[in-house]
């Protein structure tokens, strides 16, 4: 008779086989909580069995093993977004994080809480004539300022028709 018989039903542990579980932080991103400031590495719980075959116990979670990381808003990484019809530019930001020695980044550039309000500035820009109709225009460029400093939108003066100043013939 091949069949196997089973004296106790209950199974106990061995204390000859223990296996150490580790965390492999191999093939798992970074995830970032924005609200918390913090960047958390991921990682998988596995063990080597005894026929040493990698066995994984979770998917990736947040690692207890590894402390997460302070986040911060880099602004200097994305462009301001201009909306013409509020005449308002947005500043914009992306999530950075320092881990290992690399800065890494998160997400996409997302509007932050600071706004600059539009301008038309005339600095280095020319009268435009129109001997048709003997009238001269002031030309200005749409800008914002930021820290202090006049940022321009446009790279080209723009005529103002709103304000015609007539010539003398």
């Amino acid at each position: 008779d091949t069949t196997t018989q089973f004296i106790d039903a209950d199974c106990i542990p061995s204390e000859d086989l223990v296996f150490d579980i580790v965390e492999d932080t191999e093939g798992c991103a970074f995830r970032v909580d924005p609200q918390a400031e913090l960047a958390f590495q991921q990682a998988r719980l596995v063990y080597t069995d005894r026929t040493n075959r990698r066995v994984e116990l979770t998917n990736c979670i947040d690692s207890a093993a590894v402390d997460p990381f302070p986040t911060d808003i880099d602004t200097e990484a994305c462009d301001v977004r201009h909306d013409f019809d509020a005449k308002t530019s947005y500043e914009r930001g992306i999530i950075t994080f320092e881990a290992n020695g690399v800065r890494q980044t998160f997400g996409q550039c997302f509007d932050t809480d600071v706004t600059f309000a539009h301008f038309e500035d005339s600095t280095g820009c020319d009268f435009v004539t129109d001997l048709n109709t003997n009238q001269a225009f002031p030309t200005s460029r749409t800008a914002f300022s930021r820290n202090g400093k006049t940022v321009l939108i446009d790279a080209a003066c723009e005529p103002d028709k709103t304000q015609a100043i007539g010539l003398e013939a």
